[in-house]
């Protein structure tokens, strides 16, 4: 709580950013425009009292706007100025802790923001009520916009901390006024809203804004342990190894309470993405370069060890990109036998996902010891030439009518198509399975991993400390 109420990051942009002469003009034509929304939606009232539904609309999307895109793009705003002024290197020398530095722009930049926000939630309610729209829904989308107002903050405040230009961290903001926009107008019309069936969490309903709070306000939390790393230290990696097996078994968990009463092929697809794209994401920041182990080892040496503990941010990220793994079989496992028939349908696609998150790890990890920092460039280029360029090949060589042999394989070597034809096979469709993608995923995850370990071992050799990883 100190961390909140004597934050002087926070003080010192409610001083400057509620200034009267700031405040005002803002505060007076917003007020202007929704008071004259919500005239007009007295003024045009229907018969059967749903005259105010196009209007709350209209209301809801100028929340979001107001709320998500303005607040998000003051919070990048404020640490792209700190960053070129060099204040935010003088905070990170400071005695100020990071985690109140990172909550002070976090909270502190879009409180203008926010008072705006404020002003237009009681012409929301009374839209609402021409709408018939009812009090658990106005509360329930208010709270969603708040919810996902702080996830986008949480996002561009990293963004521009990480970003190399970050002044151009929020030109892809203006996707997020697009779509509050056709939501609002859409959804929010005669209160539609209301129609939607109420969210479940491993069979329990929640209400809608508890449901979205729950997956927010975690990937949030995440967001701001990353950001509060970088407050520390701009070369520190985003997650810590605890942090990224925390990452994914939170993601894990929320996808497999939310997917519980689902549809055995939708679930198993969502889940699925999810688990493997979060996975690949958390294989990013265990991996360190040559000059970081190095230094582990030369830490461990020192305490009678060969090499740092194996979920040390000095380790090699073998150790933990198996949990990775291991998390991810968990979360199959658990929501394959509550939902298939067939533990098999899920075995298939879920082997081939664990391959990729394994493969992505291990080659990251390879090329950072053998490269440094440039490794990221050369382990995205050949992940490109292994998973991607086969799909473009393999329809070229299909539209050109050659040999049509040769292009099934070049499309069922890559994993994608090894999972989709799993996918499918669950579904009930007429096609192979997936041995060609298990074969080549599980063969270049074993290439990699042999290579992680013998480049580890070699760079323990230059430090002068033989043995295992």
């Amino acid at each position: 709580m100190a961390l909140l109420i004597d934050n002087p990051i926070i003080i010192k942009h409610i001083r400057a950013r509620l200034r009267p002469a700031q405040v005002m003009p803002g505060a007076v034509a917003l007020f202007c425009l929704a008071a004259t929304l919500t005239w007009l939606a007295f003024a045009s009232q229907r018969a059967d009292g749903q005259g105010g539904g196009f209007v709350f609309g209209l209301l809801w999307c100028l929340l979001a706007l107001v709320l998500v895109v303005l607040g998000s793009e003051q919070v990048a705003t404020a640490v792209s100025v700190a960053r070129e002024t060099g204040i935010l290197d003088f905070h990170r020398i400071s005695p100020l802790p990071p985690a109140e530095v990172a909550l002070g722009f976090f909270l502190g930049a879009p409180i203008r923001e926010a008072c705006y926000a404020a002003l237009l939630v009681p012409f929301l309610a009374a839209t609402a009520i021409l709408a018939g729209i009812p009090w658990t829904s106005l509360f329930d989308l208010v709270a969603t916009v708040v919810f996902v107002a702080l996830l986008v903050h949480a996002w561009q405040l990293l963004a521009a901390l990480v970003s190399r230009r970050p002044r151009a961290s929020t030109r892809g903001i203006l996707l997020l006024v697009f779509l509050a926009l056709g939501f609002g107008a859409s959804a929010m019309r005669d209160g539609s809203v209301a129609s939607i069936s109420a969210p479940t969490y491993f069979g329990l309903p929640l209400p809608r804004a508890l449901f979205v709070g729950l997956h927010t306000v975690a990937a949030t939390i995440f967001l701001l342990v990353a950001a509060t790393r970088q407050m520390r230290d701009q070369r520190a990696a985003l997650l810590s190894k605890w942090q990224a097996l925390a990452c994914l078994t939170t993601v894990a968990t929320l996808a497999v309470g939310s997917l519980w009463t689902a549809e055995p092929t939708i679930a198993l697809v969502a889940l699925l993405t999810v688990v493997v794209a979060t996975g690949v994401f958390c294989g990013m920041p265990v991996a360190v370069t040559t000059g970081e182990y190095l230094k582990g080892v030369r830490r461990a040496r020192r305490l009678g060890r060969s090499a740092a503990p194996p979920l040390d941010d000095a380790a090699a990220s073998g150790v933990a990109v198996a949990g990775l793994c291991l998390v991810a079989v968990a979360a199959a496992a658990i929501l394959g036998l509550r939902l298939a028939a067939d533990w098999q349908a899920w075995a298939w696609p879920f082997s081939i996902g664990l391959l990729v998150i394994a493969t992505h790890g291990f080659a990251r990890q390879y090329y950072r010891l053998r490269d440094g920092s440039q490794g990221d460039l050369l382990c995205n280029l050949t992940l490109f030439l292994i998973w991607v360029l086969p799909l473009p090949l393999a329809a070229a060589w299909s539209a050109s009518g050659l040999d049509g042999w040769t292009g099934n394989l070049l499309w069922e070597v890559t994993p994608w198509a090894g999972m989709t034809q799993a996918v499918i096979a669950k579904a009930g469709g007429a096609v192979g399975g997936p041995w060609p993608s298990l074969f080549v995923t599980g063969l270049t995850t074993l290439v990699f991993g042999v290579l992680q370990v013998r480049q580890a071992a070699i760079a323990r050799r230059e430090a002068g400390a033989p043995g295992p990883v």
